[in-house]
């Protein structure tokens, strides 16, 4: 491996868990990423995360030109390296580069880059894999190429008790390859879905401690990276620093605040928009957006959002199979009405609260205003790692640097 480097990616690291180094580098004329990852012995190392996506074929991830492992055990720690594409800059960036689009054009473009995001989910999902941070900082685009990145907080999923039954890919084979206790790892994992992702990312159900994930949890992440990138743009700011002068529903105070105000900023379908500061957007963007609220949020017709944020352990049915069949509701918008009915009965009645009733207005959160990342004073003892930007080249904003991963 012949590498010429072009210097350190500076980074908030954190002193305990995980620590990554990252290294802008060129190999063989191309530009590259070098990730040196150290990783305790009971959680998942990342460079066995791409081998499960590699073998199955997902789309829409950097490429990998190499991986291994440098170290083992030392100290209940080990050293792997995974050598990546360099995958470009933020969804915010791309689309703000755009010129002669017009600012509704460039909400259908990031529309259409997060169509390749659901897309990279369900595939990643059908080989037996959760993210589990998607955040501003893990999707990159470049040339209108998308790369779902950082996978180095991501979990298997066991579909058959050994491994995944569409791809046939073996955990217990996977753990021997890349020398991880199976058992010890996995339940590891689990314990962390509570406090695993980018506050300001999470979805509701995490931001108020639920205890499992699913697809929808990383489907309504990739939503509001798309909602926040089309305000970044209307307001040609992509940091933003004074908090009160955020739309409502991207103020950050703590957690279990941020989720309720969410849960009643999506309540009225008409008005979700505003609440994030939106208002000229394209039809592709519309078609795409109204699709995934329906998809997370209601159930038999009624919307469950109010019940995530208050009752921790309600179970949102989600599916592959769900997220599929609006994965191109931007193309097809008749693909908007697909009725997402709960297959557990667990949607009870929720739809008419006075706590959302939005008959408020939301043109106070748009502002021309200028803000940061939320700084997780998170409710999470765990909440100072940083899993936002990784191998996203773009100069990291040290104020988009809360995440609760480790």
């Amino acid at each position: 491996m012949a590498l010429a480097s072009a210097g350190l990616i500076k980074r908030p690291v954190n002193p305990r868990g995980r620590l990554v180094h990252l290294y802008r580098v060129e190999s063989n004329g191309t530009r590259a990423i070098l990730k040196l990852m150290w990783t305790p012995n009971n959680r998942l190392p990342e460079p066995a995360v791409y081998d499960v996506l590699i073998q199955a074929g997902v789309e829409h991830i950097p490429e990998v030109y190499e991986s291994g492992t440098v170290v083992e055990d030392p100290f209940g720690y080990r050293i792997d390296y995974l050598l990546i594409e360099d995958a470009g800059v933020s969804l915010a960036e791309y689309i703000g580069s755009l010129n002669g689009v017009g600012i509704a054009g460039m909400y259908n473009a990031a529309a259409k880059v997060t169509q390749k995001v659901l897309d990279c989910l369900v595939q990643a999902r059908q080989a037996g894999v959760l993210h589990r941070d998607i955040s501003a900082g893990n999707l990159a685009v470049r040339n209108g190429k998308l790369a779902v990145i950082d996978w180095g907080y991501a979990k298997l999923v066991e579909d058959d008790g050994r491994g995944n039954s569409r791809t046939g890919i073996s955990i217990d084979d996977l753990a021997r390859k890349w020398r991880f206790d199976k058992g010890i790892v996995m339940k590891n994992e689990d314990e962390h879905d509570p406090i695993t992702g980018t506050p300001r990312y999470m979805s509701i159900p995490i931001l108020v401690g639920a205890r499992q994930r699913s697809i929808a949890d990383d489907a309504e992440s990739a939503l509001y990276v798309l909602l926040e990138a089309a305000f970044k743009v209307v307001t040609r700011r992509v940091a933003l620093e004074d908090d009160e002068k955020r739309p409502i529903a991207l103020r950050f105070s703590d957690s279990k605040s941020l989720a309720y105000v969410r849960a009643n900023c999506f309540f009225e379908s008409d008005l979700y928009l505003s609440a994030f500061g939106i208002y000229d957007y394209g039809d592709e963007f519309r078609v795409l957006t109204d699709a995934l609220r329906k998809y997370l949020f209601e159930r038999d017709g009624k919307y469950i959002g109010t019940r995530l944020s208050i009752v921790t352990d309600f179970e949102r049915s989600a599916n592959v199979e769900q997220l599929e069949a609006i994965r191109d509701a931007a193309v097809d918008s008749n693909r908007c009405n697909t009725d997402f009915g709960s297959d557990r009965g667990e949607a009870t009645a929720d739809s008419d609260r006075g706590d959302a009733t939005a008959d408020r207005d939301w043109s106070e959160a748009t502002a021309d205003s200028d803000w940061s990342e939320a700084t997780a004073d998170n409710d999470r003892s765990e909440a100072t790692a940083d899993s936002d930007q990784s191998e996203a080249t773009s100069t990291p904003d040290p104020n988009e640097m809360a995440s609760t991963s480790d």
